[in-house]
């Protein structure tokens, strides 16, 4: 060890250029690891998505947790996801609960909406090395009134997040039918709105939750999920068509849109 030390030492003494040229190749990294918050985020943002630099989740992870160390509600969110999914760091709804906590404590919007969602089914302690992170009594009720709070506000993923959690619940999503079905509503109604509310709102009007069995409106949604490219929609609007329920019968149609969602990973596919 000594050997290479000196070694190094002698390296970078005759060759001082190399390392000095490889920090001014990358000043995003060099402006992180002096502190710059929108840097490290940034280069976080980099690595998780692969922009200008190879996908590395685990140095992704790094960086954000670098801002959030320094109070950044935006890297507390993005740690928090990190935490929540196991992505490039180890998997723990608990210290998730508490990055998201902070963050919406910050003013974050999404983080309020991520901290309801694990505050709708619970969160157990979880022991770590350093002590036991405590859990979370699950409180559908509260966590309700948190994203309905945040609809309010005008945020609109919170719609879909709120449908989403009354209709998971059996007695939940018949007591609060007429609502998930407003939700699902609203948030159908931007041209590009999300696959998943699509096909939610599809199941909806299917089983006639929230207001009267409409298959042709079951189809419209369905329709427009499979035009975002979405395998369960093509997977789901192929069988409307192969059985003509909200769509005349048209099985040449129902057939290339079964072999596509195969083909993109649906396992309703052919």
């Amino acid at each position: 060890m000594k050997i290479f030390c000196i070694f190094t030492a002698l390296f970078l003494l005759l060759f001082p250029g190399i390392y000095a040229s490889e920090e001014k190749a990358d000043p995003l990294r060099e402006k992180a690891r002096r502190g710059d918050v929108e840097a490290q985020l940034k280069l976080g943002d980099e690595f998780f998505f692969g922009r200008n630099r190879p996908r590395n989740p685990m140095v992704a992870a790094y960086w954000f947790r670098q801002a959030a160390e320094q109070g950044s509600a935006a890297g507390l969110y993005n740690l928090g996801v990190c935490q929540e999914q196991g992505w490039g760091i180890g998997r723990s709804r608990a210290s998730a609960y508490l990055s998201f906590e902070k963050a919406a404590q910050a003013g974050l919007p999404a983080a309020r909406m991520r901290q309801a969602i694990l505050l709708f089914h619970g969160v157990a302690p979880e022991k770590t090395d350093s002590g036991e992170l405590p859990g979370v009594t699950a409180s559908p009720g509260k966590a309700a009134e948190l994203l309905r709070g945040l609809i309010r506000e005008e945020f609109a993923p919170a719609r879909f997040e709120l449908a989403n959690l009354l209709f998971s619940d059996a007695g939940l999503r018949q007591e609060h039918a007429k609502e998930i079905r407003e939700l699902l509503e609203k948030a159908c109604e931007p041209e590009k709105a999300e696959p998943a509310a699509l096909l939610l709102l599809a199941d909806c009007c299917r089983d006639g939750i929230g207001s009267l069995i409409d298959l042709k409106r079951s189809a419209d949604c369905l329709e427009r999920a499979a035009g975002q490219g979405s395998p369960e929609g093509m997977a789901r609007y192929a069988e409307q068509l192969d059985y003509g329920l909200g769509r005349p019968i048209n099985r040449q149609r129902a057939f290339e849109l079964s072999k596509q969602a195969a083909e993109a990973g649906s396992p309703r596919g052919l």
